[in-house]
């Protein structure tokens, strides 16, 4: 088929023993975030009704924990709904566990879909009675934080049938975390037998790129692969590609040597040539396809959608990884497409799967992978199908 052509582009969770415990729901908790207005005293009426009118409020409706993984759901209600504020909005969500020097914390994220509801999935290495506190930002403005109070979340030894509902409350108002409640430490002696199952674990640190290379008849390393609609079944090949086989283009690792998790990767300004060339070079170098140097970002704003990216999450269980890389975003031709998953509004549409791998904790070798719809130009509805493998290496 033709090349398209090079014109621009259209425009944590509480942890629990082995025997797992189930939060299956909570009662609906509800906190109101407000807006900082300034206030003087001439104005102080008007400015308690203009406080009133641009409340934010969170609503928890079901926090469910299955050993160390915990899952939010909850809703948002806007000030102003609409969808132009639902991309710009991201939740925060807060666990604290112990007080004073002891004190530890885990923050993640949940993005509110069309209807104002959200849902994240958190593994967490915090135990006993937590903590959690909501921060509402809109693009980018935090809305102030309360704590929602303390969730206890009793540990079962017993079969995983013997489901425990934890607790919550709502907190006075004041600005804090929660604070752990008597009586509900959640300790207690194992049953005998065999040891525990090995706990998600969240990998902080850098993905590392191995180069895309030619191994015999396959292609090993890292590379892209674009792929037809509408099945996503059929290459599309890339003329510019070095390897023999022109479906794959390689990736090589950038001034960063790869993916990070800990921190955005954003791009400079410019961020492309005149010629419409990426310039970033911080997770790989840039790569030519159809012509035009591509290269990836991850920006806490989706510099397609205008949405708020989370920053990318991979969590190991028992050497299978899965996650988020929401924020990853390609930009060629002077133009940008997110290439994430899920997607910034938290779906999977048609094309788009979710990020998947293995990981060998002895020799840090990782591989991932995902597949993610384009939206928009002339490579609309295509499919981008991404193999990342290499070495992680934790920070610190």
């Amino acid at each position: 088929m033709p090349s398209p052509p090079r014109s621009a582009l259209s425009s944590p969770a509480p942890a629990v023993s082995s025997r797992r415990a189930l939060v299956s729901s909570l009662p609906v908790l509800a906190v109101t975030v407000l807006a900082a207005i300034a206030v003087t005293p001439a104005h102080a009426a008007k400015a308690r009704l203009a406080a009133k009118a641009h409340s934010v409020t969170v609503t928890l409706t079901k926090v469910a924990v299955d050993g160390s993984t915990i899952t939010i759901a909850g809703r948002v209600r806007l000030p102003v709904d609409t969808a132009r504020e639902r991309r710009r909005t991201l939740v925060w969500l807060t666990l604290t566990s112990g007080a004073g020097t002891t004190e530890q914390s885990e923050t993640f994220t949940a993005k509110p879909n069309a209807g104002d509801r959200f849902i994240t999935t958190h593994a967490t290495k915090l135990t006993g009675a937590l903590g959690l506190g909501v921060l509402v930002k809109i693009g980018g403005r935090a809305f102030g934080r309360k704590a929602i109070g303390t969730v206890d979340v009793a540990v079962s030894t017993k079969s995983s049938s013997s489901g425990t509902t934890g607790s919550g409350s709502t907190s006075s108002g004041s600005t804090s975390s929660g604070s752990t409640s008597s009586g509900s430490s959640g300790s207690g002696s194992s049953p005998s037998g065999p040891g525990p199952t090995p706990q998600p674990t969240t990998l902080n640190g850098t993905f590392e790129l191995e180069t895309g290379r030619e191994a015999g008849s396959t292609v090993a390393g890292s590379w892209f692969e674009m792929f037809d609609p509408p099945a996503h079944t059929t290459p599309l090949p890339n003329g510019n590609s070095p390897l023999k086989n022109k479906d794959y283009t390689p990736l090589s690792a950038g001034t960063d040597n790869g993916l990070e998790t800990f921190a955005y990767q954003p791009a400079p300004s410019p961020a492309f040539s005149t010629e419409g060339n990426a310039l970033f070079d911080e997770i790989m170098q840039p790569q030519e396809f159809q012509a035009v140097n591509f290269s990836v970002v991850t920006e806490e704003t989706d510099p397609q959608t205008g949405e708020a990216d989370p920053k990318p999450v991979i969590v190991d269980s028992n050497g299978q990884l899965s996650g988020q890389i929401t924020a990853w975003a390609v930009g060629w031709n002077n133009q940008w497409f997110n290439q994430g998953s899920p997607k910034p509004n938290g779906t999977l549409p048609e094309g788009t799967t979710a990020l998947s791998g293995t990981y060998d904790a002895a020799t840090g070798h990782y591989v991932l992978e995902w597949k993610s719809l384009i939206v928009g130009g002339p490579f609309k509805t295509f499919a981008g199908s991404w193999h990342l493998e290499g070495t992680f290496v934790p920070t610190g």
